[in-house]
């Protein structure tokens, strides 16, 4: 799916899958670092801010808690937990998107390295064994960390040991495309719990920052002195913090760049400029904007049609590229024109008939013999000694 010359395209199946997993694990990651700051609240934090967190969390991934709402008291912590980390019927638990980032993974194992296997699989057979009973018990705000810092230990593992082809810059572009959604999704949450609760405290917004891992940046930049507007700008335009929007932004644009056109070129081309676009949004619109909200909330909606636009981009590409190109096993030679030569085999106006004619050829040309090929055997093998098995017809 890029444009160097010369150079194998990753399969179409292993893009959507580098894509999902990114974009799955950086969810369960956030959301674990959320978690962990609201359970560690519930120990000794005033009612206000345990209410807010709850209502920021779920106004954030725009989900209705059960219950139906959250009020000022009354919450059931330990329900809205489990809604939030194990619940099977929230596509956004901890649980869902980390079992579909290591689904993808499974399946793309020939695209990722065998450590970056061992360490996402180690973190799924530990967590596939616990329920909020069993980390409620004991020290919940431990699972969430320890949770995070798998995710943060395979990310850590991937940018040591992942070949850098299309695979890693797929892998690249779901984490970024999600990072920067679902902070300003969290972003624009916080701006609305402040309206709502008519007041803007120090605690939240010092809150946020550690959700972020920007406080130590802040107090760098800053000084101790937490106000909301040097926050929000701080985790939304600076390029230098890795968590931030203009960061995420800048690496979604570099990883399209990356990556080149798809089969449909002009989605392509037009998902470039609207990341671009986005970027110049937070780079130069920011700063001489007082309405926030409503650039956050135009910003999430380009998130999502950035999105549509990278999959219409690719689509056929996901979906047929694998059929109608040379790969390592199968591409044009001598022999192969030799054989398309001899038999009379060319493209006419009815594929159906094609197809038909084409397997009866294979069938009459070749015996199936087990054993004959191995998995690593290009067509030339079966073309040369008219023996082979169920993947060489596939592949021839």
């Amino acid at each position: 799916m890029t444009t160097n010359p010369g150079k194998p395209r990753l399969l179409s199946r292993s893009a959507q899958g580098l894509y999902w997993m990114g974009r799955y694990l950086d969810r369960a990651e956030h959301l674990c670092r959320l978690l962990r700051f609201q359970v560690e609240a519930l120990v000794d934090r005033p009612i206000r801010e345990i209410y807010f967190g709850w209502s920021r969390i779920y106004m954030s991934l725009n989900r209705r808690p059960p219950g139906g709402s959250i009020t000022m008291v009354g919450n059931d912590d330990f329900t809205l937990a489990d809604d939030l980390t194990f619940e099977r019927s929230n596509p956004d638990s901890v649980w869902n998107c980390f079992s579909l980032g290591r689904e993808n993974a499974r399946q793309m194992r020939h695209c990722i390295s065998g450590e970056m296997w061992t360490c996402l699989n180690l973190a799924y057979l530990r967590l596939q064994k616990l329920s909020i009973r069993d980390i409620w018990k004991t020290s919940p705000e431990s699972f969430y960390s320890e949770t995070a810092g798998d995710i943060n230990t395979f990310a850590g593992v991937a940018e040591a040991t992942m070949y850098r082809d299309e695979g890693w810059h797929f892998l690249r572009l779901g984490r970024c495309m999600e990072r920067a959604q679902y902070s300003a999704s969290l972003f624009l949450s916080q701006l609305s719990m402040d309206k709502l609760m008519d007041e803007s405290s120090d605690a939240d917004w010092t809150n946020l920052l550690h959700v972020c891992k920007a406080f130590d940046a802040y107090g760098r930049n800053y000084s101790v002195d937490v106000q909301s507007r040097r926050v929000l700008d701080l985790l939304v335009t600076d390029p230098l913090l890795h968590g931030s929007v203009c960061y995420s932004l800048d690496a979604v644009a570099a990883e399209l760049n990356a990556i080149g056109p798809g089969s449909d070129e002009q989605s392509s081309a037009v998902a470039l400029r609207l990341a671009r676009r986005m970027c110049a949004l937070i780079h130069y619109d920011w700063p001489d904007r007082e309405d926030h909200e409503a650039l956050l909330g135009n910003l999430i909606g380009y998130c999502r049609e950035l999105h549509d636009l990278v999959t219409a981009a690719y689509k056929d590409s996901f979906q047929h590229w694998d059929f109608t190109h040379p790969s390592a096993m199968a591409k044009p030679s001598a022999v192969l024109a030799d054989f398309t030569d001899r038999n009379g085999i060319a493209r006419g106006n009815d594929p159906l008939r094609d197809l038909i004619r084409l397997s009866d050829t294979l069938h009459s040309r070749f015996q199936y013999a087990p054993g004959s090929t191995s998995a690593a055997s290009p067509i030339e093998e079966i073309l040369n000694s008219g023996h082979g098995v169920c993947q060489d017809y596939a592949t021839l």
